[in-house]
């Protein structure tokens, strides 16, 4: 799954992420996101507290995930990411393999990477 977040992140923003998320793992059973920050501003108050609420959910909560390859990032929302991924993990008590990169090619490259070592009989679906 694709992601590009333009500005903030929001609450409203999450809830629709996880109901494409829900399509795709009904289909999939889990999956990997590609997410480009480049034009991405900070992750709101409430986009951050839904974040670790979901992370506390059932069946479609951050689980469903298998890794999240994350670019573009500034420093600083760089270190606001990784607290906020923090804590997912804290709360949540789900582990979220994220990884920052460069750039797209690299991140679909660790995708195709993860897929291949987590999910061998399913190497060949695309994104």
């Amino acid at each position: 799954m694709g992601l590009r977040f333009e500005g903030a992140i929001s609450e409203a923003d999450l809830r629709a992420l996880r109901e494409a998320m829900a399509s795709i793992t009904q289909e999939l059973g889990r999956c990997f996101m590609i997410t480009d920050m480049s034009l991405c501003t900070g992750i709101d108050a409430a986009a951050r507290k839904y974040m670790a609420q979901w992370s506390k959910d059932g069946k479609d909560g951050v689980d469903v995930i298998a890794g999240t390859a994350v670019y573009g990032l500034s420093f600083a929302l760089r270190a606001i990411t990784m607290l906020a991924f923090n804590a997912i993990k804290l709360l949540g008590q789900k582990q979220v393999d994220v990884v920052f990169l460069k750039d797209e090619a690299e991140a679909r490259r660790w995708v195709d990477e993860q897929r291949t070592i987590l999910f061998p009989e399913r190497a060949h679906v695309a994104e």
